[in-house]
């Protein structure tokens, strides 16, 4: 088994079968959990440059602002941090206050 890629179906059954922990149940086991393979990876990462791109575009060419894309969440990576808002961000930096106060 250690020639078998990660996503083969062998290793993800074995995977599931293994559970030890006494919460878990096999009804509980969900394989997108699981480790993921590095096509996997290199798709997520495809998909967050698109939508990041698609974002950008907008903004652009738009005149109202626009929230930023979520990445697509990956195994064993935590959501990140909220981001700050522009009056938030204001308030932090003393650059952007000077620069709101005279405009």
């Amino acid at each position: 088994m250690q020639f078998l890629p990660s996503e083969a179906a062998t290793v993800t059954a074995v995977r599931n079968a293994s559970v030890n922990e006494p919460t878990m149940t096999e009804s509980s086991v969900d394989p997108a959990d699981g480790q993921w393979s590095a096509t996997e990876m290199l798709l997520a990462g495809i998909i967050d440059e698109l939508r990041w791109s698609r974002y950008e575009f907008r903004q652009v060419n738009s005149t109202q602002p626009g929230d930023p894309p979520p990445q697509v969440p990956r195994p064993g990576i935590r959501a990140q941090r909220r981001r700050l808002s522009l009056e938030e961000r204001k308030r932090l930096d003393p650059r952007m206050r000077k620069d709101s106060d005279n405009g």
